[in-house]
């Protein structure tokens, strides 16, 4: 008995291999879409002999790996939060906000008081134009969630405050993630609720409102899981 337990152990909730694989395939679609955006138009060698299809398959799918980064953390939050307390239905909501908050709140003020400095100094590339509302405005969008509704209305941001956009993104998920777990008693419940949450999403991808929609594929994922959990 005692052998057949050793060939079978627990699934580990601490490292998941397919999570990790996810997360590399994620980090290269994003940086050689980075890359070679400042190479365009240069043909660099990698891209000899190599068909376009295949070219475009690794370098341009930037959009596709920080989608995949927001299913893996509505994943990751979703079972954590099913470890922590047994259940989504049971989801503490203020140990939940505070946990988020300790990790994210300190060093985002930072940055933010970091990237005012530079901009009161008038330092290239991390000064907000007019345009778009200028410093109060860009510290209150990223304060309240909305980077990327701020771009998609006012024009970009300097490149040191436009990667904000993709944790306003995380924070709205942290925000009404809790909400919908302890709202939503019951997977089956959960699951119809999440599913009308993220359609409701993705409609504002017809409004142009930029990538904040991808937030939906990140419930999607959370949904899944609690059906996942439900059925175990």
């Amino acid at each position: 008995m005692a052998e057949s337990t050793d060939r079978n152990p627990a699934k580990s909730w601490t490292r998941i291999d397919g999570i990790d694989c996810l997360r590399a395939l994620a980090i290269f679609y994003v940086l050689m879409n980075h890359v070679n955006m400042r190479l365009l138009g240069t043909r660099p060698p990698y891209f000899h002999g190599l068909p376009p299809q295949l070219v475009w398959s690794l370098v341009w799918q930037g959009q596709r790996g920080v989608q995949i980064f927001f299913a893996v953390s509505g994943f990751l939050i979703a079972s954590t939060s099913i470890r922590r307390w047994g259940s989504l239905s049971k989801v503490k909501l203020r140990d939940f906000y505070l946990i988020r908050f300790a990790r994210i709140a300190p060093l985002l003020l930072t940055l933010l008081a970091v990237l005012s400095i530079l901009h009161a100094l008038r330092v290239d590339h991390y000064v907000v134009s007019a345009k778009a509302g200028g410093l109060p405005r860009a510290l209150l969008a990223a304060l309240t969630l909305h980077v990327g509704w701020l771009e998609a209305t006012k024009g970009y941001l300097p490149g040191n405050w436009d990667v904000l956009w993709s944790l306003s993104v995380e924070e709205a998920f942290y925000l009404f993630f809790p909400l919908l777990c302890v709202c939503c008693c019951g997977a089956a419940n959960g699951w119809c609720w999440c599913s009308r949450f993220s359609w409701c999403w993705d409609r504002l991808r017809e409004r142009r409102l930029r990538m904040e929609t991808r937030f939906g594929r990140s419930i999607r994922i959370s949904a899944g899981w609690m059906r996942l959990r439900s059925g175990a």
